[in-house]
């Protein structure tokens, strides 16, 4: 079971729409489609892995207090 749904969850990445110029904004919308995706057919390990996509993304654009 893990195999096919290591090939399902990628098959389903190939398919999101990404158009962002770097890598930072491609792991944004990827993060962004994934949630999407996990609440439309309601599969919670998608909708986290979205979710922590835009946080680890948010993390890598935003400047720490005192630099």
């Amino acid at each position: 079971p893990g195999i096919a749904a290591n090939e399902d969850f990628w098959e389903t990445v190939d398919t999101l729409p990404l158009t962002a110029t770097d890598a930072i904004g491609a792991v944004q919308e990827m993060g962004e489609s994934l949630l999407a995706v996990g609440r439309l057919i309601d599969l919670p390990y998608v909708r986290k892995l979205g979710k922590a996509l835009g946080v680890w993304a948010r993390l890598l654009t935003e400047r720490p207090a005192g630099l």
